[in-house]
């Protein structure tokens, strides 16, 4: 969010091997997470919708998908923007769930950053807890 960055040219060069390693492991572990929960976490409650509920592979592949996409927007979207609407006393629901929209696309403006008015604990307890 443009408040932490390496002053010196050392900590610039750490930066981008830092960046030349992590990110090809950070997808080389989603890959393999994805293909180790994509049986428990697609294909099974989508046979279980078919045989359970008698769904056709293509109507039960769409409940299990709308129901996946309403808990993915509600855990990391309206309840953080509720949490942050709360906390934040001069934000709106609008402004935390923007807040958190950017902070998840990994845009990270810094046009609205929590903690900016309460005190340097309640800052950085904010901090922490939106990384």
């Amino acid at each position: 969010y443009g408040t932490t960055v390496p002053l010196s040219d050392e900590g610039r060069v750490f930066c981008v091997v830092y960046c030349l390693v992590g990110i090809p492991l950070t997808l080389l572990l989603l890959s393999s997470l994805t293909h180790a929960l994509l049986p428990w976490v697609t294909h099974t409650p989508i046979h279980n919708l078919q045989v359970f509920w008698g769904l056709s592979r293509n109507h039960a592949a769409l409940l299990h998908c709308s129901v996946l996409a309403f808990c993915t927007a509600t855990l990391f979207f309206l309840l953080p923007a509720g949490a942050l609407c709360l906390l934040e006393t001069d934000w709106n629901y609008i402004e935390s769930l923007y807040f958190c929209f950017i902070s998840l696309s990994t845009t990270g403006l810094v046009d609205y950053l929590p903690g900016r008015t309460q005190s340097r604990a309640a800052r950085q307890g904010l901090e922490f807890a939106t990384s």
